[in-house]
């Protein structure tokens, strides 16, 4: 009885989207159906074209954590320590002007929640990553103070570069453990 309900409100929720919003959930949960029907018996497997897919699909549709049904969002994500178009995962090793700008896109977004971008930061965070992003959200959103509070908590003990691929070490900034090794402002 509790299934038939969910499912009716989850139809009565459904009207009020978008149709392309529909279709792209459509494709990801074909996808994932696929996916585990590959997979046979045990663990999901995702091969790189799958990865792909998903990638090309967080640049295309900003819900498409909500039709994850078969693996955390970090699995989908590419493979550890790659870049990856998550802002959360993008710290730990993406070009830094590329999370500033995905940053900046999240900031002038409508849709946009900064304690669900920091709780799911904190899922996925290290202290580098923590580090990295307290310091993009004190530059690009100065009045907004939830993401910058939020990596304070989780600060760990060392320093670690802005922009890691850069070879130039820069200016070290204290409270965040940080050498700014690389240029960011506020504006594009």
């Amino acid at each position: 009885m509790f299934n038939l309900l969910v499912s009716a409100f989850i139809v009565l929720c459904s009207s009020f989207r978008t149709r392309v919003a529909l279709q792209l959930e459509i494709l990801a949960l074909r996808h994932q159906i696929n996916a585990l029907r590959r997979s046979q018996r045990g663990r999901v497997h995702l091969r790189t074209a799958d990865r792909l897919f998903w990638t090309w699909l967080m640049h295309l549709w900003s819900g498409w954590r909500c039709a994850l049904a078969m693996v955390k969002p970090v699995t989908v994500g590419i493979k550890p320590g790659a870049c990856c178009a998550q802002p959360w995962l993008a710290a730990r090793g993406a070009g830094i002007r590329q999370l500033a700008d995905i940053m900046r896109e999240y900031g002038r977004s409508t849709e946009r929640d900064f304690r669900k971008f920091a709780s799911v930061g904190g899922e996925f965070g290290n202290g580098a990553t923590w580090k990295r992003l307290g310091y993009l959200a004190e530059v690009l959103w100065p009045e907004e103070k939830t993401l910058a509070e939020e990596a304070r908590k989780y600060l760990t003990a060392g320093t670690v570069k802005l922009d890691p691929r850069a070879s130039r070490r820069g200016t070290l900034l204290r409270r965040w453990g940080l050498w700014i090794n690389a240029a960011i402002s506020n504006e594009a």
